[in-house]
């Protein structure tokens, strides 16, 4: 559940994303601009629907409430390296605290740096994520996620390592 957690989180990324500004071997991407979102007539149906849908489960099972916290999601997968997700708001020190302790508590928490920020490793085996409507291939996250709220207001979340420690040099931006 954590990694599925920090997978469908929506809370982030970076607001102006372009094609242009993914690596090469990028595979797809996905953008959500929720703060947009909340401020427009036609965004406010879709919002809806996420509160309602994704964000409430959030809050019930994680305690996390991403509608507040929310603003930017982006994430896309390359084809050596898996899975990068960043998610950018408000993201508050108890979030902050309710990741780290559903980290430790799900599985194996690792902790790395790369210069002087902090990042960690979660390993989870017992991942299982079925609820009868939803299928979701988790095939990046078979060697667990990387995981750092080291930039301000961001959340980054990768599949490997490398990925992790170049979005941290860049401060929480694609390279």
């Amino acid at each position: 559940f954590f990694i599925f957690f920090l997978f469908a989180a929506p809370a982030a990324a970076l607001s102006a994303l372009g094609v242009g500004d993914l690596p090469d071997t990028s595979k797809w991407y996905f953008h959500a601009d929720f703060k947009e979102m909340r401020s427009t007539e036609a965004g406010q149906q879709l919002y809806g629907w996420l509160q309602k849908e994704v964000f409430e489960d959030v809050r019930e099972e994680a305690g996390v409430d991403l509608d507040k916290e929310a603003d930017y999601l982006t994430a896309f997968a390359t084809e050596d390296d898996g899975l990068v997700l960043i998610i950018e708001g408000n993201i508050s020190q108890d979030t902050e605290d309710k990741v780290m302790a559903m980290g430790a508590a799900n599985g194996s928490l690792d902790k790395f740096g790369s210069g002087n920020k902090t990042f960690f490793h979660i390993k989870d085996d017992d991942i299982d994520i079925d609820d009868g409507n939803i299928d979701i291939d988790m095939d990046s996250f078979d060697n667990g996620a990387f995981f750092s709220f080291a930039i301000k207001n961001k959340l980054l979340v990768t599949s490997t390592q490398d990925h992790m420690e170049e979005l941290l040099a860049n401060k929480g931006k694609v390279a």
